[in-house]
């Protein structure tokens, strides 16, 4: 969950430079973290991973911006942190998510998804186990596209 978390979290970073300086919270760790573990554990599941990467994508995106919208109620609203406010966007939800973001998200998740395959993959390797699903990344986002 941590790994999730270590790379969306710069990215976030970067993202924010031009509003803020590039200040994110710490509590964002965690609910990149929670994502990338979310999208992961279902992507184990067959029915999830026989579908093509477009709807493995669109899935994801959905997972995502529930886990957004909860933690940003939760920090937002009810604890009064205001870590992020999307309230002055088009298609927000109580200002915590934008439906916006959701195309970001949609190229974003394969990615996720190639690296959480990937890193079970060298642990299943490292195990002595049969590993599944050696892929490239040039392969997820080539399903993403090509139909």
């Amino acid at each position: 969950m941590l790994i999730g978390g270590l790379f969306a979290y710069p990215i976030e970073g970067f993202w924010r430079l031009q509003s803020n300086g590039g200040w994110v919270c710490i509590w964002m760790l965690f609910v990149y973290g929670l994502c990338f573990f979310a999208i992961g554990n279902i992507n184990q599941m067959s029915r999830f991973y026989k579908l093509s990467m477009r709807w493995q994508a669109f899935i994801g995106v959905i997972i995502i911006l529930i886990i957004e919208l909860f933690f940003g109620l939760l920090l937002n609203v009810w604890l009064n942190l205001n870590i992020w406010d999307y309230s002055n966007l088009k298609w927000h939800i109580y200002g915590q998510i934008s439906l916006i973001f959701g195309v970001f998200w949609f190229f974003l998740v394969p990615f996720g998804i190639w690296l959480e395959d990937k890193l079970n993959y060298i642990w299943e390797k490292a195990h002595g186990r049969e590993a599944l699903y050696n892929y490239t990344l040039w392969q997820a986002y080539k399903e993403l596209f090509i139909f």
